[in-house]
């Protein structure tokens, strides 16, 4: 008899018994190995750890853009403070140079 409850903490087939007690002799399949098994395991690890390099290089280059653009706009406010001679214009250089 099947029970959900145990079968819904199953993380992997190979823990799934119920495929055990069929008429089919499963144990001589290929996937049945342990060691097909663990190298399955470990190409899908690869796999996700590729898209996450991936995931991260878009990350990165959104990071780098803002980066930039952030120092395009504390540049171009810091040269506004400086014309009108404002007060804060040394605060604001202070804070440019610590961001840079």
């Amino acid at each position: 008899m099947l029970d959900w409850s145990k079968a819904s903490h199953y993380n992997f087939l190979e823990d799934f018994r119920l495929l055990y007690d069929t008429h089919h002799d499963i144990h001589s399949k290929p996937w049945a190995d342990p060691v097909i098994q663990m190298t399955m395991k470990q190409i899908m690890c690869i796999k996700f750890v590729k898209e996450e390099i991936n995931d991260c290089n878009i990350e990165i280059q959104h990071l780098f853009t803002h980066i930039l653009d952030e120092d395009t706009n504390i540049c171009a406010n810091l040269q506004r403070l400086q014309q009108e001679g404002s007060s804060i214009t040394s605060a604001v250089e202070e804070y440019a140079i610590c961001r840079h």
